[in-house]
């Protein structure tokens, strides 16, 4: 077993016994059990096409949107999982500002499968603070 596989199984079995000593909690409806569960990430609705070209918002028919059409980002494309509202909203801030890494993995799975289904690159949206 190579290093890395080894510290890895380290850090799982870390994160598992403390589990059992201090469940997760759910970061929307605060239930034991899971750090996002079944049940709130359900509430999350996946974005559908059509999305503005350049900055992913959608529109109500494929093309670029009127501020795209002003002023072009910098960047060629963006894409969101999901609108940015409640409880997606929280869980984002939860991750960034309130140090709960645990929602790193249901977050970037979420918007792992929104990248595979529009485009092959994800780029980090800077933070504003």
């Amino acid at each position: 077993m190579s290093k890395e596989n080894l510290l890895h199984e380290v850090r799982r079995a870390t994160i598992q016994g403390l589990d059992l000593l201090f469940p997760p909690r759910c970061a929307v409806c605060k239930k034991q059990g899971h750090v996002l569960c079944p049940a709130c990430r359900a509430t999350i609705h996946p974005l559908v096409p059509p999305f503005c070209q350049r900055c992913g918002t959608p529109l109500a028919a494929e093309n670029i949107c009127p501020q795209c059409s002003f002023r072009a980002p910098a960047l060629s494309g963006v894409r969101a999982y999901s609108s940015f509202a409640e409880p997606l909203r929280g869980c984002i801030y939860g991750l960034k500002y309130e140090g709960n890494t645990r929602l790193a993995e249901p977050l970037g799975l979420m918007l792992a499968q929104a990248s595979r289904e529009v485009w092959a690159l994800v780029l980090a949206r800077p933070s504003s603070k």
